[in-house]
């Protein structure tokens, strides 16, 4: 595999201006899949971030540059422009926006809207509604980024098809979004119809590669567009903000660095780490990993350096798995006792992994941050499959994934963290994966 890079950051290099950049989200379902609360409900305690939404994809795209936060997710099912504009719009300029170093939110809106358009004149008052609510955050200091709406309806969803006038207005109306309101300044525009339509389809279906019910849009299709919705955003980003491990000098200390790394050797080094009976090879000291109904599968750990001397935690997974569940998790050592028994501190995930091409049967592929306590742990989770399989596609060199969980808020008395990287094989099925970990920094989001 390649070399796995983080753009401008160099290995032990500290970063200036080290702080919190967020996107903030407003639409329909489309949307709201990328974030699900339970099952307590409240952010900061268990919320995980769903690959079948754009956010773990776009934000891995980023590399450090900003994060999708679920408490900006103003997002609702089944919204229309009416909704986004009389209730997701107002909810975000109360929202706390004054606290953020950059103003970013993303928009998908008009599915809703569509089949009721029969005329150009039921089409216009929408418009101009969604219009008036773009110019209030323009007005409060937002960028806003626009991703049209994509194709609808495939030979086996029938049902959720546009057609007559109702096929005609969509097209119109996503090339205004694209040819007039993406001219206003601070405004950009991503098209996804184009991105999401069958070719050559006279009735607008979308690729159904993409879907899973001919109307929502599932994890393959926002790992391929990606690429381009991080490249709209990058301008109003910067440099990156949020740091995977950068060396020793990146380590927690109460007073130098109270948002340092809680992972005493993110870099991997040593080879005296406690390898379980059932794996063969080496784990870095303090690593270790567990496994769950992987009978089946031959299990190989080994420690590789890339070409820029950074030192990876390498798994190599092979064979048929049985039915049921089969989880493997690999974890760095790291450190509790900064965070209390008093509990209140949010904390984060930042890491790396890279996926060799061609691997099978994975289910899905997740950064996990936890802690645990004598009255139940709480999570932050991102995800970067969905509908029971891992996208395909190339997660290595530049495409590595890149992740910051959501914040985990650490309850009182807690045990201890469990941050690390999961993976989820499909039950019954013949696998096959190599896969890189490593740079884990585990971070006070709070002391930001």
């Amino acid at each position: 595999m390649s070399t796995i890079s983080m753009p401008g950051v160099a290995l032990n290099e500290a970063l200036p201006g080290y702080g919190p950049v967020e996107i903030a989200t407003i639409g329909d379902s489309n949307f709201r899949a990328m974030f699900t609360l339970a099952p307590n409900g409240a952010v900061g305690q268990n919320t995980f971030m769903q690959g079948a939404g754009p956010a773990s994809h776009v934000q891995s795209r980023l590399r450090g540059r900003a994060r999708f936060s679920a408490d900006l997710c103003f997002a609702q099912n089944g919204a229309t422009i009416a909704n986004l504009v009389t209730s997701q719009i107002p909810a975000l300029l109360q929202s706390r926006q004054k606290a953020l170093q950059t103003r970013v939110v993303m928009l998908m809106i008009g599915t809703n809207n569509a089949s009721g358009w029969t005329n150009a004149t039921t089409q216009a008052a929408d418009k101009a509604a969604l219009l008036s609510g773009i110019k209030d955050l323009l007005a409060a200091g937002w960028q806003v980024l626009v991703l049209t709406g994509t194709a609808r309806g495939t030979t086996y969803f029938t049902g959720v098809r546009l057609t007559g006038a109702s096929l005609s207005l969509w097209h119109d109306y996503n090339h205004w979004l694209v040819s007039h309101v993406g001219l206003l300044p601070g405004v950009r525009v991503v098209d996804l119809f184009a991105q999401s339509a069958m070719p050559n389809s006279a009735e607008g279906d979308m690729n159904p590669g993409y879907t899973v019910d001919g109307l929502h849009l599932n994890a393959k299709f926002w790992h391929d567009v990606s690429g381009q919705i991080a490249a709209e955003l990058e301008p109003w980003l910067g440099s990156p903000r949020y740091r995977t491990a950068v060396g020793a000098s990146d380590t927690y200390h109460a007073t130098n660095n109270p948002a340092g790394n809680l992972s005493s050797n993110a870099l991997a080094t040593g080879s005296d780490g406690t390898v379980p009976a059932g794996y063969a090879g080496t784990l870095p000291t303090g690593w270790t990993i567990e496994s769950y109904g992987m009978s089946g599968i031959n299990q190989i750990l080994s420690i590789v350096t890339d070409a820029e001397g950074t030192r990876w935690v390498q798994l190599t997974l092979s064979g048929t798995t049985s039915t049921g569940s089969q989880i493997v998790q690999i974890r760095p050592p790291q450190d509790h006792a900064p965070l209390g028994s008093a509990g209140g501190d949010l904390i984060q995930l930042i890491a790396l992994a890279e996926i060799a091409p061609g691997f099978t049967g994975i289910e899905n592929f997740d950064f996990h941050c936890g802690a645990g306590s004598p009255n139940g742990g709480d999570d932050g989770l991102i995800e970067f499959g969905s509908g029971g399989e891992l996208p395909a596609g190339d997660y290595t060199g530049a495409n590595a994934l890149f992740a910051i969980t959501p914040d985990c808020r650490v309850p009182p008395n807690s045990w201890g963290l469990v941050c690390g990287w999961r993976i989820t094989c499909k039950p019954s099925s013949s696998v096959s994966l190599t896969v890189r970990l490593g740079r884990p920094a585990i971070r006070r989001a709070n002391v930001y």
